[in-house]
């Protein structure tokens, strides 16, 4: 009976467990750690003030400052590194 050819990206198992699973947390690297850890940070800091701000406008406000960063990375996709 002929082995079946994995495919050339295909890993081999090392005890990880299956993608699906909770088991891939504890692979993370410190980096990883560390950036979810100062996410975490910068979202209890900003969390209250989030809160409390006005609703109305606030839209409109997002769309505006999309469309500013926007056309900015266009302008430095077309004319940069200045």
């Amino acid at each position: 009976m002929p082995r079946k050819r994995r495919h050339p990206c295909a890993r081999r198992s090392a005890g990880l467990a299956p993608a699906g699973s909770a088991g891939h947390i504890r692979h993370m690297t410190e980096s990883q750690w560390l950036s979810l850890v100062a996410s975490l940070m910068v979202l209890a800091i900003l969390y209250p003030g989030l809160r409390r701000m006005p609703r109305e406008g606030m839209l409109r406000n997002i769309v505006i400052w999309l469309a500013a960063f926007a056309v900015l990375g266009l302008i430095y996709n077309a004319f940069g590194p200045f």
